[in-house]
């Protein structure tokens, strides 16, 4: 509101009042006074002066949003002449353009015309959020009309895996062998949790101190090796289950490959403990980094080597617990029990789970497994990682070992040197130091006693010269 000049007058009539006051109140006339009425009048002034120019600003921006509305309008109002200006003009060519539907079509040339770009733009994106409100309410009521037995089949399977009850022996196991995700507690300064795992594991189990070495490989049904009297156990699964750091943690050596991506171990390798078995690891089948003839030659390389060989005793089928069985380990163990061969399944990677989800994982494989008759009970869940559970797997392996060496020993095909063990390899490391060391401290008196004959040679040289 604007302040009228009056009130200004009469304010400050009240002031003089209130300074007459106070004069006659005290016999002398006293400076507060003068001061109080003068402070009075500059303060309001100021109050006055700034409430007016916040309201000339207030109208001014009314003002501007006026004038840009209009702008906008007239703006506007411009466009829908010429467009109507070219769609008379135009007319024929415009008839002639397809018809776009909003949902799909990008090119929407016809309705940019007629309508205008953000226009085509809005009836885009309307016709396209109905679509999926229309989904939505049609999926919905395909639930409710659903029964419960069929609400129950298309759960998740996360969900279906977290409503199955596990039994609570598996899980006091799972913990007294340290399988699975879990807190220690107790561990030694600057020592970390695997190396505390692998210290309580190797104190309990005891690994092959015999000779291990690689027989050969085979990438053809030709160069499979000759069977003998020493049992065979294979190891297959599919790819990247963890074949070959299993075999690698049995041996305790690095013999088999090993590697992050699927598909590293390409032909069948024949390991061999000191003439008593033979772990035989298979190439994986599923997805891997390899071309298909390749993998159709691994699938025929395994099916003749598993319905062909007499000596192999025992598979050992290796299964990922994050997934479970899948339809080619069932395939697998089927055909395998159609052909009386025994199979044992064996849960890797399992440091990689829950406790928890272990057990419920354990529960499930086993309800799939007692319908086979050749499959043995129960699963063994393992960890090559940190050599949890391999007390259990050792057992399962040593129980097919050949109890006397055979007889003839210079028949069976020669083993290839077995790789050194880590003790073996320092004391190696260490042997090539001191050897580097005394070849060095040699060449240095060599080059000494050059020298020395060298200086020599110039000092009678030089004493020669100066007797001339």
């Amino acid at each position: 509101m604007m302040i009228s000049k009056a009130c200004k007058s009469a304010f400050t009539l009240n002031c003089h009042a209130l300074n007459r006051l106070i004069s006659s109140h005290s016999t002398t006339p006293s400076h507060g006074a003068f001061t109080y009425t003068y402070t009075l009048n500059t303060n309001t002034s100021y109050l006055f002066n700034n409430q007016i120019s916040s309201n000339d600003k207030r109208f001014m921006s009314t003002i501007k949003t006026k004038k840009i509305k209009q702008e906008k309008e007239r703006v506007v109002r411009q466009k829908k002449k010429e467009r109507l200006e070219f769609i008379e003009e135009n007319s024929e060519f415009i008839e002639s353009l397809p018809d776009a539907d909003p949902m799909y079509d990008k090119d929407m040339t016809k309705v940019n015309l007629l309508f205008g770009a953000k226009a085509s733009s809005l009836l885009k994106e309307s016709s396209r959020a109905q679509w999926h409100l229309r989904i939505k309410n049609n999926n919905d009521q395909s639930l409710k009309s659903e029964s419960p037995s069929e609400t129950e089949a298309t759960l998740s399977k996360n969900k279906q895996f977290q409503q199955v009850r596990y039994d609570e022996k598996v899980l006091t196991q799972i913990k007294e062998k340290s399988l699975g995700i879990f807190k220690l507690v107790g561990r030694k300064k600057k020592q970390t949790k695997l190396d505390a795992v692998r210290e309580t594991v190797k104190k309990e189990v005891h690994f092959t101190k015999t000779k291990v070495g690689l027989l050969g490989s085979a990438k053809k049904v030709e160069s499979f090796i000759e069977e003998s009297s020493i049992p065979e156990v294979a190891f297959i699964g599919r790819s990247n289950v963890g074949k070959s750091s299993l075999i690698n943690s049995t041996t305790q050596r690095g013999l088999a490959k090993t590697g992050n991506r699927p598909g590293t171990t390409q032909s069948i390798n024949w390991y061999q403990i000191s003439n008593s078995l033979r772990l035989v690891d298979l190439p994986g089948y599923g997805f891997a980094f390899a071309a298909e003839e390749k993998l159709e030659t691994w699938g025929e390389l395994i099916n003749t080597y598993l319905t062909t060989r007499k000596t192999l005793k025992c598979v050992f089928v290796l299964v990922d617990p994050r997934f479970g069985l899948k339809d080619s380990d069932r395939q697998l163990l089927k055909l395998l029990d159609q052909q009386k061969i025994k199979t044992h399944v064996v849960m890797t990677k399992c440091d990689l789970m829950t406790q928890d989800h272990l057990a419920k994982r354990h529960f499930i494989i086993t309800q799939e497994i007692e319908q086979l008759h050749h499959s043995v009970v129960p699963i063994i869940m393992v960890s090559a990682k940190n050599l949890a559970g391999m007390g259990d797997f050792l057992n399962a392996v040593k129980r097919f070992k050949l109890k006397m060496n055979p007889q003839d020993e210079n028949e069976l095909p020669p083993m290839v040197k077995s790789p050194l063990t880590n003790e073996e390899r320092t004391m190696m490391k260490e042997k090539k130091m001191i050897e580097k060391k005394l070849k060095k401290k040699a060449k240095l008196q060599e080059q000494l006693s050059k020298d020395g004959s060298l200086k020599n040679k110039l000092q009678k040289q030089r004493s020669n010269k100066k007797n001339k």
